[in-house]
Parts: C-alpha cells; sequence; structure tokens
C-alpha cells in the first residue's frame, strides 16, 4: 500500500477483505487511509511473480529469475520500489533485512550480489534452507544492512554466479526477493 501511494494513486481496492467488515477490517482501512503512519510503519515488501495472465496485459515482473549455470561472472538485474526513505535523518530504522530465495544454491556457490551499484560482500548475511522439508532446494541468503541501504523510489539488486562446483551444471532461479524493515517503538540510538 505504502509503494502504490508513493506512486500517487488516488485510492486503495481492497477487494481482499471477508464481508461484512469486522473490527479487524475497519482497522487496516484506517491504517491504510493514514498515510503519515503507513510511511513510518514496519513494512515487508514482497517482489511480485511472473504470472502469465498478468504478463499478456503488459504488467511484468522479475521473478523467477533464471541465472544459467554456464554465464558466470555476468550480473543480471531485479529492479523493485521502495517508498520508504532510510536515508533521511529521521527514519533510522532499527532493522532493514534483504531476503533472497535461491533455488538449487549449494554452499560451494560463490556469487556476487549488489544494491545498487554497491557490492553486498561486507554486510552480515546468514543462510538457511530454502524448504524445512527439503533442505537442499535451495537457499534464503538474509542481508542484515546497516552501512549499504535501499533508497526512496527505484532500487535494483543485481546478482552473478560466479563459480559452482564442477559436478554441477544446472542453473540457480532466485525465486523470492523480500526488504523488511523494522522501525521499532523507541528512537534510535542514546540520544
Amino acid at each position: 500500500a505504502a509503494n502504490f501511494i508513493d506512486y500517487g494513486v488516488d485510492g486503495l481496492y481492497t477487494w481482499f477483505l471477508p464481508w461484512p467488515l469486522g473490527p479487524v477490517e475497519r482497522s487496516l482501512l484506517t491504517e491504510l487511509s493514514d498515510h503519515p503512519r503507513l510511511g513510518k510503519g514496519d513494512k515487508q515488501y514482497y517482489l511480485r511473480r511472473q504470472d502469465p495472465l498478468a504478463a499478456k496485459t503488459g504488467y511484468h515482473a522479475s521473478l523467477p529469475l533464471t541465472i544459467p549455470g554456464e554465464r558466470l561472472g555476468i550480473l543480471h538485474r531485479i529492479p523493485f520500489h521502495v517508498s520508504d526513505d532510510l536515508q533521511s535523518e529521521s527514519a533510522k530504522p532499527h532493522q532493514v533485512i534483504l531476503r533472497l530465495n535461491i533455488f538449487d544454491l549449494v554452499t560451494a556457490d560463490k556469487l556476487t550480489v549488489h544494491l545498487n551499484g554497491q557490492s553486498l560482500a561486507d554486510e552480515l548475511c546468514y543462510r538457511s534452507p530454502s524448504s524445512q522439508l527439503e533442505p537442499y532446494y535451495g537457499q534464503w541468503l538474509e542481508f542484515h544492512l546497516s552501512s549499504i541501504l535501499p533508497r526512496k523510489g527505484e532500487n535494483v539488486i543485481e546478482i552473478s554466479l560466479d563459480s559452482r562446483p564442477p559436478e554441477l551444471e544446472a542453473a540457480i532461479r532466485v525465486e523470492d526477493v523480500e526488504l523488511i524493515i523494522r522501525y521499532g517503538l523507541y528512537p534510535f540510538g542514546l540520544t
């Protein structure tokens, strides 16, 4: 909702709310209509996935993104929009996490990941299985961003597969991208 408001929409269609509206639904509508509060609230951005029906109408998406195993070292772009101004002095988020779900990724693979042209190699990155039932299905890469933050407006993630173990020739596939922004209840820092 914050992104759509940032794009300048006149209203939001909430087709997904059950009817008749109860207290939870009315609270959600109140929150959506309070633009200043919505702008400063915690958010979880999900990048949309390609849908064949939407693509027929010109509504394209960058995900899933397949990176062939034989195309090593080539950066592939994933654009996305962020309504939060994380660069401003008043923003001061407590936590900014960029999550990439990459299928067929193994620990021995070497990747390069950039955010707006800056390498995320020095940002803290945790790995976890894509699926708790199938631990070799792929991996989530969870970057805890501190020195490199997304900017308000258009952003670009660039990712390349730099090397794979010799026995692996298959492609990897970026299935999901999420950006989590948490502001917290209290101001950042001691002062």
